[in-house]
């Protein structure tokens, strides 16, 4: 008789701290980060086109390049490209620090996005283990009410 009331004070008692834990990633998710009202899925973006765009980014980021002029030929072009060229070393005190400057917003935001990224993946395993809690609590309770009449009738006897 008092081994069956252990058990369902041990059944509760897990019951209880899944419930706490549940509660507590819960909360600390909510809390973090707000999730739209449709789950997760509306929340995700591509991720693909940010690491393309990025890369198109990165190889515009150098500003002392020479341009290829493909628009001028023959006579035109060879004294664009001289005009290009003046151009590109009268200016290089500006550009190079330009340059610089471009290189370093380009990686900062490259690794914004790969900790974004991860954290997105953070949330998303978080609530997967909040899903399964749940359902674990959902089976324990199924399991609780058929356990409760027999101790009810040992009780009894």
């Amino acid at each position: 008789m008092s081994g069956t009331n252990q058990s369902d004070w041990e059944l509760n008692e897990l019951k209880e701290r899944i419930r706490a834990q549940a509660a507590e990633m819960r909360e600390r998710v909510e809390s973090t980060i707000p999730l739209p009202s449709q789950g997760l899925s509306a929340w995700s973006f591509n991720w693909l086109e940010v690491k393309a765009r990025l890369k198109i980014a990165g190889g515009l980021t150098r500003l002392g390049v020479m341009p290829s002029l493909p628009r001028f030929h023959g006579m035109r072009r060879r004294l664009a490209l001289i005009a290009a060229r003046g151009v590109l070393i009268l200016t290089r005190f500006l550009t190079n620090r330009q340059s610089e400057f471009n290189a370093c917003l380009i990686e900062s935001v490259r690794e914004m996005g790969l900790g974004l990224h991860a954290l997105e993946k953070r949330v998303s395993e978080q609530q997967e283990q909040i899903h399964r809690l749940e359902n674990s609590i959902a089976q324990l309770q199924m399991r609780l009410p058929s356990t409760t009449p027999r101790t009810a009738e040992r009780k009894a006897s």
